[in-house]
């Protein structure tokens, strides 16, 4: 992806001051971001390929109406004819810092800030945010097993195959939450929200524990206490979550991370029951998600 790095300092200098710094972030195939730091302020600078920028604007603009906190970013400037998004910088580090520390105060505000958030969208559909149905997910996680090596692909479709059950779209998920995405500060921030959509709250909180779990393996720590934390802030203020679901969505979470990081270790793990997660299903139980979202809409007619 070519990037016109004049023209964009030049389209950026009123955003941020001048002289303009730009630090590369992030490179994948049709997306670059890098952090532009002025004089005034920073933002960071986005470049989709693919026609991807005008969906990316419209799904950041609905998550606009959400509460104070978590804090998302906002557009600055929008230029579609070159895949050009600039968006506010969120403030705060990233939670990874209180979860190897220990930290469990703040651990425990990230998780009731993301509990809040699935909380003040529920039962809502905000335009331009698609329902993510279990049926895309599977296609996204087979797409991904396709280009691991044929005996881990085949072993990843294979225990997904079970995990392919209908489920309900009920609130705004981040759909790609893991610690790097929940920064802390003032307030709790969420980044990378390009793939906001609509969706299971259990799966967003499926994808951030398992992160942990794989941080957990990686720096050889055990972080049981920190993810208590996260789950006991986000209970605190989240929405009841079904115990079948939480746990579909955990192995589906393991098995992505089997493709995306080489870690066939995780293969077996997925077919373990997360005791620590599910800890905090009980109060949800087993109750069909359908079933939630109506005791939610009858809770708003009894209100005065």
């Amino acid at each position: 992806m070519e990037i016109d790095r004049p023209s964009l300092i030049e389209r950026l200098e009123p955003l941020v001051g001048a002289p303009v710094v730009l630090d590369d972030l992030k490179r994948r195939p049709g997306r670059w971001t890098a952090r532009a730091h002025g004089p005034r302020s920073s933002a960071i600078v986005k470049v989709y390929g693919f026609n991807r920028a005008p969906r990316v604007v419209k799904q950041i603009g609905a998550l606009a109406p959400g509460p104070v906190e978590p804090v998302v970013p906002r557009v600055l400037d929008y230029a579609p004819e070159q895949g050009l998004l600039v968006l506010s910088e969120v403030p705060g580090t990233s939670l990874r810092r209180p979860l190897l520390d220990g930290n469990l105060a703040d651990c425990e505000r990230a998780g009731a800030a993301i509990g809040g958030w699935h909380r003040a969208f529920w039962g809502t559909s905000p335009r331009f945010l698609r329902a993510h149905t279990s049926e895309r997910h599977l296609r996204l996680l087979r797409l991904r097993a396709s280009q691991a090596p044929g005996e881990l692909a085949g072993s990843v479709v294979g225990a997904a195959a079970d995990l392919a059950a209908p489920w309900d779209a009920p609130t705004v998920i981040h759909r790609d939450l893991q610690d790097e995405h929940v920064l802390l500060g003032d307030r709790v921030g969420l980044i990378d929200v390009d793939d906001a959509a609509l969706g299971p709250p259990e799966l967003d909180v499926a994808n951030l524990a398992a992160g942990i779990d794989v941080l957990s393996l990686r720096r050889r720590r055990d972080l049981s206490e920190s993810l208590r934390a996260v789950l006991r802030g986000y209970t605190a203020r989240g929405p009841d979550l079904s115990a079948s679901l939480l746990e579909r969505c955990w192995r589906l979470a393991l098995l992505r991370r089997v493709v995306l990081h080489g870690l066939p270790e995780l293969l077996e793990r997925a077919n373990a029951r997360p005791d620590t997660l599910m800890e905090i299903a009980s109060t949800g139980g087993e109750r069909p998600i359908s079933r939630r979202v109506d005791g939610w809409r009858a809770r708003l007619r009894r209100a005065p």
